[in-house]
């Protein structure tokens, strides 16, 4: 039925990315890694990336807050590493520096960057208060929106 929004459930960026390439459906919103070849390859079009700010990887691509004007609009996939309640704080002070000193390499973080990845190596304090403000926000969009899970 042209012009319904129709939500379609998949199981994975691929079996997804494969509908969008065969023109089954008209728009995914993905995350930016497995896009990236694709991109690449210009089998899609990247229309917007849905963080507040640019990727790094691609910074022609505009925000969705640009290309629309919701300026608020901040979807960020992010990653991080977690740890078992009552791991020591020495032993979890030693990953945050391996872990970040990883992050730092130049090469590793390039082939992050050119994943679609914007790297953040963060301390486990400001990690830890960015989880607690993704969690707010989160919290408050369900609220505000009556969001109900399916």
């Amino acid at each position: 039925m042209p012009g319904k929004l129709v939500h379609v459930p998949y199981k994975g960026a691929g079996p997804a990315l494969n509908d969008i390439i065969g023109g089954h459906v008209d728009m995914y919103f993905p995350g930016f890694p497995p896009v990236m070849p694709m991109m690449k390859a210009g089998t899609v079009k990247v229309l917007a990336v849905s963080s507040g700010q640019r990727s790094e990887a691609a910074p022609d691509i505009p925000t969705v807050a640009e290309a629309t004007g919701f300026a608020d609009f901040d979807f960020t996939l992010w990653q991080g590493f977690f740890a078992p309640r009552g791991t020591p704080a020495d032993v979890i002070a030693k990953l945050n520096g391996e872990i970040n000193k990883i992050l730092r390499d130049p090469e590793v973080r390039q082939k992050l960057v050119d994943a679609g990845a914007n790297v953040m190596p963060l301390s486990t304090g400001e990690f830890a208060a960015f989880v607690q403000a993704e969690s707010e926000k989160y919290q408050r969009i369900i609220r505000e929106t009556g969001l109900k899970p399916e």
